[in-house]
C-alpha cells in the first residue's frame, strides 16, 4: 500500500526528471539496474538521516570537562610575555646585525660570526626559560 506524495515531492521529482516523469517511470517500471540503485540510494538516505540521540548526561560531562580544563589554566605571568617577546625581537636584532655587517667595508666574517653566536646563546636561554617556566606551569594543582 503506497501513500500519495505532497506537492513539494512531486515538484521535486518532476524537476530531477527534467519534468519528463512518464519516461523516467516507465524506464524505472522496465530496469531491474535502475530499481537496485534506487533501493541502494534509499537505503544510503536512510543511513545518513538516521537520528541518533547522545547519551544521557553527555553533555553535563562535555560542559564539566571543559569547566576543569578552563580552571587549570595558569594565567600568563609577566616574565612569560616577556620571554615571548624576547625571541622575535633577538631574530630582528640578529638580522639588523647581520644586514649591517654584511653591508659594512669591515670583513663579514669577523664581525658576524660573534653576533652570531651570541644570538644563538640568547636564542638557547630564552628557549631553556620557556620550557622551564612553561612546564612548571602545565603541571597540575592540587584541588581546592
Amino acid at each position: 500500500m503506497s501513500r500519495c506524495l505532497d506537492m513539494d515531492s512531486l515538484v521535486t521529482i518532476g524537476v530531477a526528471l527534467g519534468w519528463k516523469a512518464e519516461e523516467a517511470l516507465q524506464h524505472l517500471v522496465e530496469c531491474e539496474n535502475c530499481r537496485i540503485q534506487l533501493r541502494q540510494l534509499t537505503a544510503l538516505h536512510d543511513v545518513l538521516t538516521e537520528k541518533t540521540e547522545p547519551a544521557p548526561g553527555f553533555s553535563d560531562e562535555v560542559v564539566g570537562t571543559l569547566a576543569r580544563q578552563g580552571a587549570r589554566t595558569p594565567a600568563r605571568s609577566r616574565s612569560s610575555r616577556l620571554v615571548d617577546f624576547l625571541n622575535p625581537a633577538l631574530a630582528g636584532l640578529t638580522a639588523f646585525f647581520a644586514i649591517g655587517f654584511v653591508a659594512s667595508e669591515q670583513s663579514a666574517m669577523l664581525l658576524g660570526v660573534p653576533a652570531f653566536f651570541a644570538s644563538l646563546l640568547v636564542a638557547g636561554l630564552t628557549g631553556w626559560w620557556n620550557r622551564s617556566h612553561r612546564s612548571a606551569a602545565a603541571q597540575p594543582t592540587a584541588p581546592a
